[in-house]
């Protein structure tokens, strides 16, 4: 059974082409250039960050607004995305209790960063194994084995609980 008539597609044909140029010349189409190490789905890089800051600002930690860096200093190694903001969440309650704009506990929180970008910058290469005074214990590790050395040593349990915060993101 017929609706259109038999010529009818040569009628449509013009202007889902003008659809289709249209589309094209208002529409930008990228791929996402970041790489998620982690095993969670894929997810674009600002949908990494939303994630990260969302979670940060719905507890009121005030973390929340670095999404962003977390994933800029995650992304320098293909390390977890999720790694950083949640060894804050388990040190410092996502910076509720930092000490020197340290919200890594990092050094046993004898260290002091200048702002909280250079703490997240400076444990995420830390944790990237790019200093070489602390890459024996992160370089080329799994996120488990970078726990390990993190702080399993002192706390067995540790690990394990950094995982499951990293599952909340």
């Amino acid at each position: 059974m017929r609706i259109l008539p038999k010529h009818a597609g040569w009628l449509i044909l013009p202007i889902l082409i003008a659809l289709a140029v249209f589309a094209a010349k208002t529409t930008p189409v990228s791929a996402p250039t970041a790489s998620d190490s982690s095993q969670s789905r894929p997810v674009i890089p600002d949908e990494r960050a939303l994630r990260i800051d969302r979670y940060f600002a719905e507890s009121n930690m005030p973390l929340a607004g670095y999404g962003a860096k977390f994933i800029e200093a995650a992304d320098q190694c293909n390390m977890d995305w999720r790694l950083l903001p949640a060894i804050a969440v388990r040190e410092s309650s996502g910076g509720k209790q930092a000490c020197g704009n340290n919200p890594f506990g990092w050094a046993s929180c004898r260290a002091d960063f200048e702002s909280i970008e250079k703490a997240i910058e400076i444990v995420g290469a830390n944790l990237c194994g790019f200093n070489p005074k602390t890459a024996g214990y992160y370089k080329n590790k799994t996120t488990y084995e970078r726990l390990w050395s993190y702080n399993g040593i002192v706390n067995p349990k540790y690990p394990n609980e950094v995982l499951k915060v990293m599952d909340s993101f």
